[in-house]
């Protein structure tokens, strides 16, 4: 049996998808309920919605999907080791605050392989292709105490899917047929009314990553607008800001 986070967000449920359809394995999958997302009502129906379409496409199949277990992210104890390994590892590189709640979840449940979607040109996945964990090489560069420290944040975590892109996904879903299911997925965390926003991060790393075609025209080009001016906004205001947006652009030249 594998386990596995399912968000009813793209990569996860390509995730989902593939071990039930392709691989025939047995799913139990989790969910992080976080009260001060407006999107997790959403998430939440799709995810019902999403299960039933791969459980109707599974029929005679051997691949299976547990029910899911549902974990609310107030009731999860956060331990003093796993902050400092997060804080450790925001030294090294942007991480959100979601993985310092995943890894408790993960000791919550006493979970060791809980399979993440993270994919190869996601904001982490970039990190862990310089410094790969668990069954993959060792960081090339040598492991500092600080690296190692930060990395035990994620030793409950596999990720299978760390050498594939998106646009992966969506030709491997296609010629196993559910690429369907995929474009049924949700990922903004504001939607409004039942379309994504084009504003919030996951809108704006979908349009990034070439699928704004998932987001009206119309927020998209709101979004983009509110964007540029709070972007203004912050280099008149926040010397701070000008200086991590110089250390970035200074890191990518390299």
């Amino acid at each position: 049996m594998r386990h596995v986070l399912w968000s009813a967000g793209w990569d996860s449920t390509f995730l989902v998808a593939k071990a039930v359809l392709v691989d025939c394995a047995t799913i139990q999958p989790y969910y992080l309920f976080t009260t001060s997302r407006r999107s997790a009502g959403r998430e939440l129906f799709t995810l019902q919605r999403l299960k039933m379409r791969i459980r109707a496409m599974a029929a005679g199949r051997a691949g299976r999907i547990l029910p899911t277990r549902v974990v609310e992210h107030d009731a999860l104890p956060v331990s003093e080791t796993r902050a400092a390994q997060y804080a450790s590892f925001r030294k090294l590189a942007y991480l959100g605050e979601q993985y310092l709640l995943l890894a408790c979840m993960a000791d919550y449940l006493s979970l060791d392989q809980l399979e993440i979607g993270v994919y190869w040109d996601g904001r982490i996945g970039s990190f862990l292709r310089d410094a790969r964990v668990g069954r993959y090489p060792a960081w090339a560069a040598g492991r500092t105490p600080e690296l190692e420290d930060a990395l035990r944040l994620l030793e409950p975590f596999e990720f299978p899917l760390l050498d594939l892109t998106k646009h992966d996904m969506a030709e491997q879903a296609a010629r196993y047929g559910f690429l369907p299911i995929l474009r049924e997925t949700w990922f903004c965390h504001r939607p409004r009314g039942e379309r994504p926003c084009g504003e919030c991060n996951p809108c704006r790393y979908a349009m990034e990553e070439g699928f704004g075609w998932r987001i009206p025209l119309g927020n998209r080009v709101r979004g983009r607008i509110r964007r540029t001016f709070y972007r203004a906004h912050r280099l008149i205001s926040d010397p701070d800001y000008v200086v991590s947006l110089w250390s970035r652009m200074h890191r990518s030249g390299q």
